[in-house]
């Protein structure tokens, strides 16, 4: 999707009537250990199913603080 022919990514992450536009080449995504997988046969065992879940410990850093805008959209 684009909006003026910038692409557009939708995210639930964002509240309703927030954008975020920016020079996302300056945001930094530092993911350090392992990923952890947990394995649960028990939970879900009436109904013969598996469940699993997973953990990554990460960190968001903005290189640029004014490359980033917050646009909230008011009616």
């Amino acid at each position: 999707m684009a909006i003026l022919g910038r692409r557009v990514i939708e995210s639930t992450h964002a509240t309703a009537g927030t954008a975020y536009v920016g020079n996302f080449s300056d945001l930094l995504i530092g993911m350090w250990g392992g990923l952890d997988l947990i394995v649960d046969g028990l939970a879900l065992a009436d109904t013969g199913s598996v469940r699993i879940v997973a953990s990554q410990l990460s960190d968001v850093a903005v290189r640029h603080p004014l490359a980033f805008q917050k646009i909230t959209l008011t009616a």
